[in-house]
């Protein structure tokens, strides 16, 4: 066998790989003479077809299966004589295997990158602390009462956070738009649902009232047809209602799950969760700034193969932060997938590096742990030994909390590396929107 190895960019790789002709020939006469034995043909008794007759009926095809074959393992025994590690399947190309010429073909494919790890020796990583104050339980509870709060019909003018029910029509050059016409909706005052003057300009409305607004809708709107238009909108008032925030009583204090309905209790249970819930954001930022720190620390170009499968996988995830963010990430396709690319590259690089972190600090994921990861899911559930028999049964959901563990050993292990120092933060400040309900 022949190698030529090429190196069209750093990843890249070509192989351009001939065999000769009696190494085909010898496999595709083996396998005819063992086809003589057993195929079937009209005319002719089983085993005593004469080789010739063989020849002609099946040899084209065997022929073709040996090409196949011989294409899958000698790129296989090129790889390794290199000391190639391919990053995905190689694209075949310039196949020749014309009789009596051999075969020879080109194989196509990138490599993973070879990259020593840099030291994190200096590096420095930034770790909250935050600690519950009487403020941030207060806070939770006004949450919580705005939660459940009633809406009072109300007979005087409307003010910021009452709600409206409204019946409204849009008009553009006196034509309706999609998307501008709404039957018996509600809107907050002050929400900043609608666009700049929809909601002030109905700030002293009573029930019954009709008023008109000339608007403009913003200069970067997401309906891009919609962007900088003049608007005139045409508005019913069919109610007023006023907020009635609930008593903190003993009736509402049990709705979250504090039997005696005591206030002191309510408090201490709060402050738990808020304690729970700011500690794993604390980690949770703690690692990221580990990976940041990696991902700065090593820099190395990575398969575009791999890039491509992780944002496959990565792509939906990313689609719902951009929905809970307010963006579309279907009318901002250019710039969502952009943010893919760039995460899908970041990931891969990221667990390269964790996967040669696991390789030179010999890193595993101990039972111990794996066991208490499982106990702490188990844990929120009624039925906890039925969910932890189910993860100790179900072998894929196992190796993916085994993979958690490793991943978290590698995490621990830079943080041993770095220099992480500490930042004193509140709670509001910790937390973002999306994070701040403790129920």
């Amino acid at each position: 066998m022949e190698i030529t190895v090429e190196k069209p960019s750093e990843l890249e790789r070509c192989l351009k790989i001939s065999l000769p002709e009696d190494l085909l020939e010898g496999k595709v006469v083996s396998r005819l003479t063992d086809l003589q034995k057993t195929a079937r043909l009209d005319g002719f008794r089983k085993g005593k077809i004469p080789p010739k007759i063989v020849r002609q009926r099946f040899g084209q095809q065997v022929r073709a299966e040996v090409v196949g074959e011989l294409v899958q393992s000698s790129f296989g025994e090129a790889v390794q004589e290199e000391s190639l590690r391919p990053a995905g399947q190689p694209v075949i190309d310039d196949l020749e295997s014309k009789v009596g010429d051999g075969l020879s073909f080109t194989a196509k494919f990138e490599v993973f990158p070879d990259f020593s790890l840099k030291s994190l020796n200096g590096v420095k990583v930034e770790k909250n602390s935050c600690v519950i104050e009487v403020s941030d339980i207060d806070n939770v509870i006004e949450k919580l009462r705005t939660q459940n709060q009633t809406w009072i019909e109300k007979k005087g003018a409307a003010e910021i956070g009452d709600k409206l029910h409204i019946s409204y029509r849009g008009l553009i050059d006196n034509e309706e738009f999609e998307g501008g016409v709404g039957e018996d909706e509600n809107l907050v005052l002050g929400s900043k649902s609608m666009i700049a003057g929809f909601e002030d300009g109905l700030v002293g409305s009573i029930d019954g009232e009709e008023k008109t607004l000339q608007l403009r809708f913003p200069k970067k709107y997401h309906k891009p047809e919609l962007c900088d238009k003049e608007v005139k909108f045409e508005i019913r008032v069919q109610s007023v209602k006023r907020a009635e925030l609930p008593d903190i009583n003993e009736e509402f204090i049990k709705k979250f799950g504090v039997d005696d309905g005591s206030l002191e209790n309510f408090r201490d249970n709060l402050k738990e969760r808020l304690e729970k819930e700011s500690k794993n954001v604390v980690e949770r930022k703690l690692n990221e700034s580990l990976i940041e720190a990696l991902l700065e620390t090593n820099q190395f170009e990575v398969p575009s193969v791999l890039k491509l499968q992780e944002a496959e996988k990565s792509k939906e995830q990313l689609m719902r932060t951009w929905f809970m963010r307010g963006k579309n990430p279907i009318e901002s396709s250019e710039e969502f997938e952009k943010e893919v690319e760039e995460e899908s590259e970041k990931r891969v690089r990221a667990g390269l590096i964790m996967a040669e972190i696991i390789k030179d600090a010999d890193l595993k994921a101990s039972p111990d742990k794996v066991q208490k990861a499982i106990d702490d899911i188990a844990a929120s559930y009624e039925d906890s030994e039925a969910v932890k028999k189910w993860y100790y049964e179900n072998q894929q959901q196992l190796q993916m909390i085994e993979s958690q563990c490793l991943e978290q050993e590698v995490l621990n292990w830079v943080a041993e590396q770095v220099e992480v120092t500490e930042k004193i933060v509140s709670f509001d400040d910790l937390m973002d929107p999306m994070q701040t309900n403790p129920t």
